[in-house]
């Protein structure tokens, strides 16, 4: 009977110490597991850094190569899109003006010259309006001889500014001597000359990005 209890007492002793030998070996592989996790996790975050931060370096070599090789470029893209936005509010404004309304900023134009055109008679040629609604009007500050319609650009040069409508009367005094240009481009023309930087400052804000 001793003999008996003396063997279940060594299996008892082998089957603990086996025990306790195998939560070690579990304990240390859960432990390398953690260990090796976290430095995958780590390595993943250090890989996604350097690819950021050379990617990042990438775009500042482009932008460098682009700020050394195409200044010109790019201030003269800057100079058009700039023209371009304010010919755009201008011709909005402009495009938005009724007949009646055009003819009497004409005439008010028309006005600053009265002087030089004095008593002498004038032949109209007009375009995109009515001519005898342009007489009309014409008649109120000058002798008319006649209004013949025209076509943009056909008696006198202009630029156009990208105007959808074109609409405009020249004036010619009977002598011939005096030609005057009563024309939506024309006072596009000078409002840009004389207020490009308020357009500007009310288009952008006073800077652009």
């Amino acid at each position: 009977m001793e003999e008996l209890r003396s063997t279940e007492i060594l299996d008892k002793e082998i089957q603990s110490d086996a025990r306790k030998k195998a939560e070690k070996i579990l304990s240390n592989a859960q432990a390398e597991s953690k260990e090796l996790l976290d430095g995958v996790e780590t390595r993943l975050q250090i890989a996604q850094y350097e690819k950021k931060a050379k990617n990042e370096q990438k775009l500042l070599s482009v932008q460098r190569d682009l700020d050394s090789s195409l200044p010109l470029e790019k201030q003269r893209f800057l100079v058009s899109y700039i023209q371009s936005s304010i010919d755009g509010s201008m011709n909005d404004y402009f495009c938005s003006l009724s007949e009646a309304e055009t003819l009497s900023l004409f005439t008010k134009e028309l006005s600053k010259y009265q002087d030089k055109i004095g008593s002498s008679k004038v032949r109209a040629f007009v375009y995109g309006l009515d001519s005898k609604e342009t007489k009309k009007e014409l008649e109120k500050s000058v002798k008319v001889l006649s209004v013949e319609e025209t076509e943009f650009n056909k008696i006198l040069p202009e630029k156009d500014f990208s105007l959808s409508k074109k609409r405009g009367i020249i004036l010619e005094t009977e002598d011939r001597k005096i030609r005057l240009r009563l024309t939506l481009s024309e006072i596009v023309s000078q409002l840009e000359e004389k207020y490009r930087e308020e357009l500007y400052e009310t288009l952008f804000d006073g800077g652009i990005n």
